[in-house]
């Protein structure tokens, strides 16, 4: 893997890339937002802000790009940066203007752009949602909204509609907004059946809207996309007691994906039915067919990580006590899901072939992973330390390829770096094309770029540099800051 040098950025909200792959934003520990060019990681845009904020700044997030935006040509101009009491929202067309949003009086918890240029401020403390609008500069307030649970919110996939959770007199409420930049109308309200609804989700084609019950009610009601009732899931009547905790449909709507808070399986509804098609089992017995590829990190007596294939894999029982988290890739042929029963372990599920393709035996807990925004056969793993070996491990990733003989672990190359984040973004074509990734420390970021040949897949740099080369340093900021002209926001 190649790596580019070190660049400055702050913890937590670490660097950021736009969504179509052309800037990347971050914040300098002296107070600059720096947007960069992915193309010649030159910068493009210096904003200085109050030192203060820029310490208290907990969120950097571009706009999302609309459906109907061709991303090759497209790319989104505005941004926020953001704390708990303050929004600054930029636009890189017109950089010398800007805007403040002071929440002082109230606190948000969590900040959300949609994709018609408003802003989702959600304050747990007051149970409201605010709906800033940057083309009219001023919010609409909408009370009694579900702010604490983990989705209390979904948009239409291609249309401006929101649905946002809301409570009531002690009843769950479901109501759908009709989005533009003036206003959010109320279209639709209906009431849910539901002892404290977690979750809603939009279906890939917009025609059916799913609201997820805590895990001790273990159901999903489904609705039309005016709040029509059509079914109810649950789980099978031997496992009443077994909540599901979360649901997932895949990218094209073939399937969707529920999984239980008590039980160590996964299953693949049928989309119109909703009826079981397929079920994945987080367990492996000695008397059961291996699956095809079995991968363990090996550590020698140098402390040095490699992969090594196992014939079978370690004996896993079946756990009925066990949180699965699970990401689908991007078309949905492929899932990855951990289970907190054997934390160590990524289990790889073919839903074509409806059986298991790959297990990825870590010798510590996975903290992470994530599968490539438009390939769909490449993922990325970050780990735990494990508590018997030295702090370097933590400059880890962990690759994983169906293209590959198999997997790779890639070190950052810089003493004492310790990986925070991680961000797949698309490569630039004057690198080549290559898949690119963001990998952030505490103070700092370097891009890596994904080489295909194995006889090129040791770790190098770009250009090759020794250690204390590939060093942050005030110096080359310094410089940089003074060839480009910087636009001070008046806080």
């Amino acid at each position: 893997m190649d790596f580019t040098a070190l660049y400055a950025s702050t913890a937590p909200s670490y660097a950021q890339v736009s969504p179509g792959g052309e800037w990347i934003a971050s914040f300098s520990r002296a107070g600059h937002i720096l947007i960069r060019s992915t193309r010649s990681l030159e910068l493009a845009f210096v904003f200085q802000v109050d030192e203060a904020f820029a310490k208290a700044c907990q969120w950097i997030q571009w706009k999302p790009l609309n459906k109907d935006d061709d991303e090759e040509q497209e790319e989104t101009s505005f941004l926020f940066v953001a704390s708990s009491e303050k929004i600054i929202v930029i636009n890189l067309l017109e950089p010398e203007f800007y805007a403040i949003i002071q929440c002082a009086h109230d606190h948000v918890s969590r900040v959300q752009w949609t994709r018609t240029k408003q802003i989702l401020l959600f304050s747990d403390l007051h149970c409201r949602l605010t709906v800033w609008s940057v083309v009219q500069k001023k919010g609409l307030l909408l009370q009694q909204v579900k702010s604490q649970v983990r989705k209390g919110f979904a948009f239409h996939p291609t249309l401006p509609f929101a649905v946002v959770l809301h409570r009531k007199n002690g009843f769950d409420f479901a109501h759908l907004y009709q989005m533009s930049t003036e206003n959010w109308k109320l279209s639709a309200r209906w009431k849910i059946p539901t002892i404290d609804a977690q979750s809603i989700h939009w279906s890939p084609d917009g025609s059916r809207i799913a609201v997820v019950e805590a895990a001790f009610e273990n159901s999903v009601y489904v609705y039309t996309s005016l709040g029509n009732y059509i079914t109810k899931i649950c789980p099978p009547s031997n496992q009443q007691e077994l909540g599901l905790c979360n649901l997932q449909w895949a990218p094209d709507g073939s399937y969707v994906l529920a999984h239980s808070l008590h039980n160590s399986s996964l299953r693949c509804l049928e989309p119109l039915a909703f009826s079981n098609a397929l079920e994945f089992v987080h367990s492996y017995y000695p008397d059961l067919d291996a699956p095809t590829h079995v991968w363990q990190e090996d550590i020698n007596y140098q402390d040095q990580s490699k992969y090594k294939r196992l014939d079978k894999p370690p004996f896993i029982q079946k756990s009925y006590n066990a949180t699965i988290r699970c990401k689908m890739n991007v078309d949905g042929t492929l899932l990855a899901s951990c289970c907190n029963s054997v934390p160590n372990i990524l289990w790889i599920w073919s839903v074509s072939s409806r059986s298991l393709h790959t297990m990825l035996v870590q010798s510590a807990p996975i903290i992470q992973w994530d599968w490539h925004l438009y390939r769909s056969d490449l993922l990325v793993i970050r780990c735990a330390v494990h508590p018997s070996r030295s702090l370097d491990q933590a400059s880890l990733l962990f690759f994983w390829s169906a293209a590959w003989a198999e997997p790779r672990i890639i070190r950052v190359p810089k003493m004492g770096f310790i990986i925070r984040h991680h961000q797949w973004m698309k490569a630039a074509p004057s690198n080549g094309g290559r898949e690119a990734i963001v990998v952030c420390g505490n103070s700092s970021y370097t891009i890596g770029y994904v080489v295909e040949s194995e006889d090129d897949s040791e770790t190098t740099m770009m250009p090759t540099m020794t250690f204390s080369d590939f060093a942050l340093s005030d110096e080359p900021l310094a410089s940089e800051l003074d060839a480009t002209k910087t636009i001070t926001i008046q806080m």
